[in-house]
């Protein structure tokens, strides 16, 4: 009888260190704002608002990752795809700017291609960074 208690005991424990080990992890206050502000960027640009706003948004996203790097708190999965998202919005102003700066349809036809493939990256980051809290 003591065995039988002794083994369905162990057994509990085991199935909820277990269940325990498969909770996704829950992002912080600091991650939230930065999948926040990420989003907004990318449907800015959904929504074809102008470079200026873009930038600001940019901006705005900038000084978030910035604050997550600074609290002290850092989910790896979380924190690379974010930059990644980040850098290719980053490039993705650049070669907005260029394209609107461009002297002929050729180089603007290539910076064209240039921001569709990084807004695309972009895209697939972010999709990765909210991926990390799915599963571990």
């Amino acid at each position: 009888m003591k065995r039988r208690f002794a083994l369905t005991l162990l057994l509990l424990f085991a199935v909820s260190a277990l269940a325990a080990c498969s909770v996704p992890p829950k992002p912080t206050y600091e991650e939230e704002a930065v999948l926040d502000s990420l989003k907004m960027l990318q449907q800015g640009y959904s929504k074809r608002i102008t470079i200026d706003e873009f930038d600001f948004l940019l901006t705005a996203a900038s000084s978030t990752i910035d604050k997550l790097n600074n609290s002290g708190k850092k989910n790896t999965c979380f924190s690379n795809a974010a930059k990644r998202c980040y850098s290719s919005f980053e490039i993705s102003k650049k070669a907005w700017k260029m394209m609107e700066e461009a002297p002929d349809e050729n180089r603007r036809v290539d910076l064209e291609t240039t921001l569709s493939f990084t807004i695309g990256f972009a895209s697939i980051s972010l999709a990765k960074a909210n991926e990390c809290f799915l599963q571990k």
